[in-house]
């Protein structure tokens, strides 16, 4: 059981900072920085692969995933 929520645990890890962004891009501004520039969305994409893959590396590193 321990080892479950302790897995349960890191995957919230990984997705919560993501959805937070994805959110936050998802909404209707008038203004977005990244909406003006020819590769805004993929660097938003990349940004949150960067964070999803380092939270995945780190996490396996100290042993809980």
């Amino acid at each position: 059981m321990n080892q479950s929520v302790q897995r349960l645990t890191a995957i919230s890890t990984i997705f919560l900072p993501l959805t937070f962004i994805t959110s936050v891009y998802g909404m209707n501004f008038e203004y977005i920085p990244e909406a003006e520039r020819h590769y805004g969305f993929y660097a938003i994409v990349g940004l949150c692969a960067a964070l999803g893959l380092s939270m995945l590396y780190y996490l396996r590193r100290d042993g809980m995933f």
